[in-house]
């Protein structure tokens, strides 16, 4: 009964995120969509690796998708409300959801929200916490 609870929680705040409107500025959302496409450059790094990677090469939505429909299949997983913020097993780890704190732990150290350490393919960035936000925001926000 917890877990249907808890479900459901999710399920609704997902669903409200998505259907409720943006609780940002627009401003703001349009910030996270530059950052996910790589209009606004963030500098990265590969895992054991001191260069700095082209702007070119640490574009999120170079593996990454914001709508299943459109996903690359078994490349990277496809960044949503409904992805991120439902409990999913990850990568054999136990069932997690992202938030914005968790989010921006898997950008700088690879680590996600169950603990378990993310592909060694994705870059580490240097983001701070504003555009952390900006790029939940535009992750879960629907677009304004």
């Amino acid at each position: 009964m917890r877990v249907l609870n808890r479900m459901g929680a999710v399920l609704l705040t997902a669903w409200c995120v998505t259907a409720c409107g943006p609780a940002v500025s627009p401003e703001q959302w349009r910030a996270g969509q530059r950052l996910f496409a790589g209009d606004t450059p963030l500098v990265a790094r590969m895992v054991g690796h001191h260069d700095v990677l082209p702007d070119m090469a640490t574009r999120c939505s170079n593996c990454h998708q914001t709508q299943a429909k459109a996903a690359a299949p078994g490349f990277a997983p496809t960044l949503s409300a409904s992805s991120l913020l439902t409990d999913t097993a990850r990568r054999g780890g136990p069932a997690s959801h992202f938030d914005a704190k968790a989010l921006c732990q898997v950008l700088r150290n690879g680590i996600d929200p169950a603990g378990v350490m993310v592909n060694q393919s994705m870059p580490r960035y240097e983001v701070t916490d504003a555009q952390c936000q900006s790029m939940w925001v535009f992750l879960v926000e629907r677009a304004p």
